[in-house]
């Protein structure tokens, strides 16, 4: 696979980040490019709605409160095309300075293997940069 990690740093406390990213049902409340979330199979499953009405059903791996990180997979694109086969996703949010900033560190796993780190990248930045966005107009930092 075709590993990518970024990071962003955010003048806004690390659990204040946490409380909005760590709700594997509230995307869209720091990304606009999701209109809808959903939960299914006792909430390890969540159906994001696009836009364009096109979904992305994903998959939650591991949700660590103590280590503020989440990992989710998709599983199945319903309307659209994705540049990949498989996809495996895990964000951390740590302090920077203790109640003042925190860094949002995500890491994006791509197959097949040939996938283009490049590409992973835009990927990432490209979705995150939004939800950071989101983050700091919601927090106001």
């Amino acid at each position: 696979m075709t590993k990518a990690t970024l990071s962003w740093r955010i003048g806004a406390p690390a659990a204040k980040i946490w409380e909005l990213m760590g709700d594997f049902n509230g995307l869209p409340k720091v990304n606009p490019e999701v209109v809808s979330s959903a939960l299914e199979e006792g909430g390890s499953i969540r159906r994001l709605t696009l836009p364009d009405g096109a979904e992305l059903i994903e998959r939650l791996v591991e949700r660590d409160e103590a280590r503020r990180s989440l990992t989710y997979q998709i599983i199945e694109a319903v309307g659209m095309e994705l540049p990949f086969e498989r996809y495996e996703g895990t964000f951390r949010v740590t302090d920077d300075l203790p109640g003042e900033s925190s860094v949002l560190e995500v890491t994006g796993d791509y197959g097949p293997d040939d996938f283009s780190l490049e590409q992973a990248r835009n990927d990432i930045d490209s979705f995150y940069s939004v939800c950071v966005e989101g983050i700091k107009k919601r927090l106001g930092a």
